[in-house]
């Protein structure tokens, strides 16, 4: 736009925004399950960003925000295998890392 025949420029910087969580890590049994990864962030307009680095592990559609609260529902398969085995899975949320530890006994 040129009000006046002169340039006006809007810049609008992002937010900086930070996650806190109530845990950083669970742990399963070989029948797996469901949890939940209570989640804060820093202030309003901050949303996290979810992956998890396996399989086994999926997250479901993240809730909030309330006041700055969000929580982050996930599921874990069942552990396949016969042996003693333990597996853990990675889900940043935020840049925070949320462990899921899963056990074959």
């Amino acid at each position: 736009m040129k009000p006046g025949g002169q340039i006006f420029t809007v810049n609008q910087s992002t937010a900086l925004c930070s996650y806190a969580l109530a845990t950083y890590g669970t742990l399963f049994g070989q029948v797996g399950g469901t949890g939940t990864i209570q989640i804060t962030a820093s202030g309003p307009g901050c949303t996290p960003a979810i992956s998890s680095n396996q399989t086994w592990t999926t997250t479901g559609a993240l809730t909030g925000p309330t006041g700055n609260n969000f929580a982050q529902p996930f599921t874990v398969s069942a552990f396949s295998s016969a042996s003693n085995a333990v597996r853990v899975a990675r889900v940043t949320v935020g840049g925070r890392v949320f462990y899921i530890k899963q056990t074959s006994w």
